[in-house]
């Protein structure tokens, strides 16, 4: 059965996690494996930099259980080079690689995270762009630029093309409270830090949250994860299937803080099944008897 959320890191391959998520010493070959045992998704970054082996996205799916999901954020060459648009623009090599995930069931929307520089007026070229996509491919697509936040024309025109053609918007929320912003002057720039600063009624099926920040610490603000947690519920009620990413500066951090986050929705939300026993939690322990 398919979870009612997907929950997960921007990433698999990290040493840390050796001892709690992944059993001790556990080889790199096996980290996939272990991964896909407690989380059902997570975003691959290779694409966003280059090309990816079509065998070994193939070895991806082999590792991974029916109901996993690979997010693939677009390749810079798209997004920053080309502008989604021009003689730059060349989307094969990574439609060839969404394909291979499509015909293994394992493909989760593609991230589709516009440049700083993608301002109000650029918005008929996204909308060439995602009118000339793929139907079967789903899209979130990240904004950056201030354009497209608070009340914004752009941002209302951006909802409403997105909510046309079934697509997602990927918020992207922030805490850092070293940062000297204050929440006032946070509403007015593209830094998102709470609910309010940005539409989040989902445009398409699968709406997608990025919880980053920089420490556990920092992160671990209870009313913070609290007010996305009910978001997120939100979305699960009215019958979507969100994705979430816990994206933090310290990458051995983000399982806990996904633990953390999963229990909040659980608890508003109790049909959310439980976090599955992380594959090296007890044998650390239990090896350090002997």
């Amino acid at each position: 059965m398919s979870p009612l959320y997907r929950l997960g890191c921007p990433l698999w391959a990290c040493p840390d996690w050796q001892g709690s998520l992944y059993k001790p010493g556990a080889p790199a070959a096996q980290w996939l494996s272990q991964y896909s045992r407690v989380f059902r998704t997570v975003e691959e970054p290779i694409s966003r930099d280059g090309k990816v082996d079509l065998r070994k996205v193939k070895r991806w799916c082999r590792s991974t259980p029916d109901d996993f999901r690979f997010v693939l954020p677009f390749p810079r060459s798209v997004t920053d080079d080309a502008m989604l648009q021009g003689e730059l623009l060349d989307l094969d090599p990574f439609l060839d690689l969404l394909s291979v995930l499509q015909d293994h069931d394992r493909l989760g929307p593609s991230r589709l995270q516009l440049p700083p520089a993608f301002d109000g007026p650029k918005l008929p070229v996204l909308e060439h762009f995602l009118e000339s996509m793929p139907v079967e491919f789903p899209i979130a697509v990240e904004a950056q630029h201030p354009d497209f936040f608070a009340d914004a024309p752009a941002g209302r025109k951006l909802h409403r093309l997105l909510k046309r053609l079934r697509l997602d918007r990927s918020i992207v929320a922030e805490w850092d409270p070293d940062d000297p912003v204050t929440e006032a002057a946070a509403n007015e720039s593209r830094r998102i830090r709470f609910p309010e600063q940005v539409r989040c009624d989902a445009t398409g099926p699968m709406p997608m949250l990025r919880l980053c920040g920089a420490r556990l610490d920092q992160l671990l603000v209870p009313t913070w994860l609290d007010v996305w947690a009910d978001v997120v519920a939100e979305w699960i009620v009215k019958k979507k299937r969100p994705y979430v990413f816990i994206d933090v500066e310290n990458v051995s951090d983000g399982p806990v803080i996904a633990e953390m986050f999963h229990e909040r929705v659980q608890a508003l939300l109790p049909e959310v099944a439980a976090m599955p026993r992380w594959p090296g939690r007890g044998l650390a322990v239990q090896l350090q008897l002997f």
